[in-house]
Formats: structure tokens, sequence, C-alpha cells
């Protein structure tokens, strides 16, 4: 009996690598383009298009000049390339495997995404990314002058929260405006970055997002609620610490003097929702 259903499964699995390699190699890849662009929006309300389309070697597509948008969000989202590549092994071991490599943002983004009987496990490696180049950059005028590098792993199951962890950090020390909404903040010269966060008990834990420069450091740790939304509550500790007077950070700062707990040093504590923050000196 056991052999018999051993035999069946190895049939199963064969008959199922050999359908999709199938589907992959025969089918044109304007014809796999125009499947992906359709279901997006059947179930995501995605809309994509691209400049061309064309099969990779031997399970995979490659699409150049891709614009991704969400009518909700109004935002679209430009790729200069993005490649997918069906992993027919993960099958024998009963997952789906996409491996997907990207650039965009001015830099690569590259990984793997596993779908699974308990939901998608993913591994994502960030290199060399712009912020700026972001469309939410250009329609709130920020300005963050490095580049980032760095990973995200994460579990997203079919029910309950996402858990994973992310670690990122600058590629190297850059000049230190860094402004939004007209508003800026100069670290001064050598100016790094960083970020550390885990996911976890449906929370965001970001142990430590930092900018530090010669002449201010910005820290920011804390909790914030998933799934991330307007309804999100957020119990976060912000610090600014002046190192050395900057004639840039005057006009700024005197907006936050009630926060100040010693000369340099302001202290933050914000509480509520994005809708509802709530913002106190820190205790």
């Amino acid at each position: 009996m056991l052999k018999r259903l051993f035999i069946i499964s190895v049939f199963l699995v064969a008959g199922l690598l050999l359908f999709c390699a199938t589907v992959l190699v025969l089918l044109p890849a304007d014809v796999v383009g125009f499947v992906l662009t359709e279901k997006a929006s059947e179930y995501g309300g995605i809309k994509f298009k691209y400049d061309m389309i064309n099969r990779d070697f031997p399970f995979g597509i490659e699409a150049t000049g891709v614009e991704i948008k969400r009518p909700s969000d109004k935002i679209d989202i430009y790729i200069d390339r993005v490649r997918l590549r069906f992993n027919l092994v993960k099958l024998f071991y009963g997952r789906f495997g996409l491996l997907f490599d990207a650039d965009l943002l001015g830099g690569t983004v590259e990984g793997i995404a596993l779908l699974g009987s308990n939901g998608l496990d993913s591994e994502v490696r960030v290199k060399s990314i712009s912020p700026d180049l972001h469309p939410l950059a250009t329609v709130y005028g920020v300005r963050v002058p490095l580049t980032v590098s760095g990973r995200l792993d994460f579990f997203m199951p079919y029910s309950g929260c996402v858990a994973g962890r992310a670690v990122f950090d600058s590629d190297e020390a850059g000049s230190g405006l860094f402004s939004a909404l007209g508003f800026g903040l100069d670290f001064g010269a050598g100016t790094v970055a960083g970020l550390r966060a885990e996911l976890a008990d449906c929370k965001v834990n970001i142990k430590g997002l930092w900018v530090e420069g010669a002449d201010l450091v910005a820290r920011l740790s804390g909790g914030i609620s998933q799934p991330l939304n307007s309804g999100s509550s957020f119990d976060l500790v912000a610090e600014l610490n002046e190192r050395r007077p900057n004639r840039t950070n005057r006009l700024p700062l005197s907006f936050i003097g009630q926060y100040r707990e010693s000369e340099g040093y302001y202290g933050f504590k914000i509480t509520g929702t994005p809708l509802r923050p709530a913002v106190r000196r820190l205790e």
C-alpha cells in the first residue's frame, strides 16, 4: 500500500513538473504577460504595463519598462527590469518557488518567494537603492542623500500576522541634509543610517532606526501594530542629539523646543495612530 502510494505521488509530482515546464516553454512570453496582467487586476486591483517582455531560458520571463499602479494609492511604481524564474526543484518539497531579481530605485532587488501549505516564505536582498527615487519621495518632497542595502526575511501565513526581520544600512557616508515637506535637518559630514527591526507577535518591533552625522544624531525605537495601515497603533521613542550647532538646524529645532531635555538633547514619546498621533515629552 505504501509502495503504491509512493509511486502515485511520484507520478503526480512528475506530471505537475511536466505541466509547468510545458506551459512556461510553449506559451509565448506575451501570452504569459497578458495572463499575469489580467490576474493582477482581477485579484489585487493592480494595473501594470511593460515596454517589452521576453522568455528567460529555461523557465522564466523578463520584462523591461514595467509600470505598476494601484488606483486606490494613486502612486505609480517604475521598474527598469524584472526577471521571474520558476524553481522546479521546490515542487518536490511541496512548495511553489519563484526566483526574482529587478533593477529599480537606482539599485537591485533579488530573492526567492516560496508558497506552501502554510503561507508565503520570502527572502529579499536589496543593494544600493536610492529612497529619493521612490514615487512617495517626489510627492512629499523627501530627500535622503544615501543609498541603502540590506535584507528582509519574512513569513506571511494565510491567517495571522507576518513574522520576520529586517536589516538595512547605508552603503557609505554621505552629506547630511535630510528633508521632507520643505523642512530639513543637516546631520553634517560623514552621515550614516541604519535599521534593525523584527516582525513578531503582530507587531513591528523597531530595535533601532538611526541617522548619525557629525552635527546631529536621530534615533527611533519602539513598536507598531500589524497590519500597517491607518488604524495601526504605535508606541515609539524618538531622540535627537545635537552634537554641535548648525545654522541650518536652528529653525526646525526651534519648533520642538518644548521637548528639550537638556542642552542639545530632545526626547519624544509617540503613541496613538497615524490619524490621531499623540506626542509628549520623554520622561
